[in-house]
């Protein structure tokens, strides 16, 4: 009896259990897990100057991922062939672009309203407003405050 009991434990709590030894993986990850390093105040998000907005149209010739800094989750961009240009189109994290009922794919026609920002060795767009036909997915506030962040600090105006 006594034998299948330290069986038991040993199965149960494998040697290492509580040592908080740090790993590569560990030491990379400086952001919060609830944003995944797409809140307010990250790295990322303090590359939007607020009234700095434009308004781009065009056809979309590609949808994907991307990590805009190390340790951050995936967020979704476009590549959106205007006119004038081709401007890279940031949405925002992949984990709330992809929950939305809304869908953009290669050939859709959208119009985006968004600041540019400097991003990596060049440009691109970080969306406030993404509208194609009759729907539109509102990313971000005028402000430049995310819809994905439902955690706000009250203002005194809002105390009772």
């Amino acid at each position: 009896m006594r034998k299948n009991l330290l069986i038991c434990i040993i199965l149960a709590f494998p040697l290492g259990v509580g040592h908080a030894e740090p790993t590569k993986a560990n030491s990379l990850k400086k952001v919060p897990a609830s944003s995944g390093g797409w809140g307010l105040d990250s790295r990322y998000n303090k590359l939007l100057k607020e009234g700095l907005f434009q308004t781009f149209e065009g056809k979309v010739t590609k949808v994907r991922t991307f990590c805009p800094f190390d340790g951050m989750h995936d967020g979704v961009y476009l590549l959106l062939q205007t006119t004038r240009e081709v401007v890279d189109i940031h949405l925002g994290p992949s984990w709330y672009v992809n929950h939305q009922d809304f869908r953009i794919q290669r050939g859709d026609h959208v119009t985006v309203k968004g600041a540019r920002i400097l991003f990596g060795d060049g440009s691109a767009v970080m969306a406030i407003e993404i509208v194609k036909g009759e729907e539109a997915l509102q990313l971000r506030g005028t402000e430049g405050y995310p819809a994905w962040i439902a955690w706000k600090k009250k203002s005194s105006a809002d105390a009772p």
